[in-house]
């Protein structure tokens, strides 16, 4: 079961998810191509609600490397292109609705993935299609499995 989990980022981890989202587009890893869609089809494609459409994809796109490790007491957010050239891209808040801490006391947490989203986005406007640039920013989500010993026993 998943869960996803917040993240905060201090400047310097936006300036490594931004230092590995140039490394992913050199390596050939990251497409900002909007999945070959023209605007008519992205306009077509929108799910009710959804204003937006990233050019990476909508759902963002797999780290080829992401970890987590616990930092001065933090769960931190590790990503590159492999464990050699890892940086650090965030700590982790919440899982779901909890703090980390309730969460990893009640369950056995795992990080399932770490996305890569935002860049180039094209919204609807009131004329048409509007082309903008947005930070890149990550998503977490976190598989868990509940703890035996967490449990009341009746």
């Amino acid at each position: 079961m998943l869960l996803p989990a917040q993240v905060e980022s201090t400047g310097e981890q936006k300036r490594n998810i931004e230092q590995i989202a140039m490394l992913m587009k050199n390596a050939g890893i990251l497409f900002e191509d909007y999945g070959g869609r023209s605007d008519e089809q992205i306009k077509e494609q929108l799910q009710p609600g959804q204003t937006e459409a990233y050019a990476i994809g909508d759902e963002g796109i797999q780290f080829p490397f992401a970890d987590i490790k616990i930092i001065n007491g933090q769960p931190t957010i590790y990503a590159g292109l492999n464990q050699m050239e890892e940086l650090p891209v965030g700590v982790i808040t919440k899982v779901g609705a909890a703090s980390f801490e309730a969460a990893k006391q009640e369950n056995h947490l795992y990080l399932a993935d770490v996305l890569l989203s935002g860049g180039e986005k094209k919204m609807i406007g009131r004329s048409g299609i509007i082309t903008e640039n947005e930070n890149f920013f990550i998503k977490v989500n976190i598989a868990y499995k509940r703890r035996n010993t967490s449990l009341h026993e009746v």
